[in-house]
């Protein structure tokens, strides 16, 4: 489970397709590695970024 925000209350701070975008690569890289589940939480517009991103 990985948590963003943009004022650091919880996990990283930055947009939350930042990580999602950094576990994408390093599973393309390592097929040992499946994201197979990808859950978010949210504004429209974030949700919106996750599945373009996905």
């Amino acid at each position: 489970m990985v948590y963003a925000s943009n004022d650091v209350s919880l996990g990283f701070k930055c947009f939350v397709s930042m990580p999602l975008e950094e576990m994408l690569k390093k599973s393309k890289k390592n097929k040992d590695c499946d994201i197979v589940e990808v859950v978010t939480i949210g504004s429209p517009l974030m949700v919106r970024a996750i599945c373009d991103l996905t």
